[in-house]
């Protein structure tokens, strides 16, 4: 089951720098709308300081659901997937990451465990019943594989009544 989330981003003060760390730049000479992009450190400025005080702290990439509850801490973070059209999983990249907060202001779907009746059973991908003894029906349970939750962009349900046409792509 495929549960909306969003991606938030969290800085904090490292006592070192380290190669990989994630860095928020922003956007907003020669562009309408400001955004913000993630880039990774690739080598270790020479000094730390000064580095901060241009780009800010790191961050951190957390999901979380509406009610600000954490789905996924930073190093679950790992599995995207691209659709219907193939069972595969790869890993996300930065260039997904940052267009999912240039484009659709950081939203996501997470896989989450489906349960039946709210009682602790949960369908697993074969609908065998399962039971979660540690289940608590006001938590959604991400499903980890290989401890990294999947997410994929988030679907948007449109009502039958609304068509969109082929030719100009305007609603009828």
């Amino acid at each position: 089951m495929w549960f909306p989330a969003e991606i938030v981003l969290k800085s904090y003060m490292p006592p070192e720098l380290e190669v990989g760390m994630l860095f928020i730049n922003r956007i907003s000479v020669g562009v309408i709308e400001p955004y913000i992009e993630l880039f990774e450190l690739e080598e270790l400025p020479g000094d730390k300081d000064e580095f901060m005080s241009k780009h800010g702290a790191p961050v951190q990439l957390w999901i979380i659901d509406g009610d600000d509850e954490v789905l996924a801490t930073p190093d679950q973070i790992g599995w995207w997937d691209e659709g219907s059209h193939t069972d595969e999983l790869r890993d996300i990249t930065l260039n997904e990451i940052n267009f999912l907060l240039r484009e659709c202001d950081g939203t996501v779907e997470i896989e989450v465990e489906e349960y039946d009746d709210g009682d602790g059973y949960y369908l697993d991908d074969n609908d065998e019943p399962h039971i979660d003894y540690s289940y608590n029906d006001d938590e959604l349970v991400p499903i980890l594989y290989d401890n990294k939750v999947v997410l994929r962009l988030e679907l948007e349900e449109y009502d039958e009544d609304w068509d969109v046409t082929l030719e100009d792509g305007l609603e009828e």
